[in-house]
């Protein structure tokens, strides 16, 4: 351990998945990705300008296909280092650059 403590990429969302039931819900034409239900004040999230009902469909051009695999993938990223989301909102595709936060255990 570098720092003596873990250290994960953190977002600061709460996210679900899109089902084909959340993608009715919001009038979503895609099926998979993580769709941002809460969003923490101040954190990275916010920064990058991520809000409710954001869906975020890939990070760094991969697609994500479930909020488990956005949390992994964030999760994996080195604190600090930016990353690419691609977010629908309101059915237009968006670029937000992020930069996880470290992880409090």
């Amino acid at each position: 351990l570098r720092f003596g403590e873990v250290r994960r990429g953190r977002l600061g969302v709460t996210t679900q998945d899109v089902t084909p039931a959340v993608a009715k819900q919001l009038g979503l034409t895609v099926t998979e990705g993580a769709v941002v239900q809460k969003v923490e004040p101040g954190s990275t999230a916010e920064q990058a300008g991520l809000q409710p009902r954001d869906v975020v469909t890939a990070t760094n051009g991969r697609p994500i296909r479930s909020s488990g695999e956005l949390r992994n993938r964030i999760g994996l990223t080195p604190v600090g280092e930016e990353v690419e989301m691609t977010v629908l909102r309101d059915g237009r595709p968006l670029r937000r650059p992020a930069h996880p936060g470290r992880a409090i255990a």
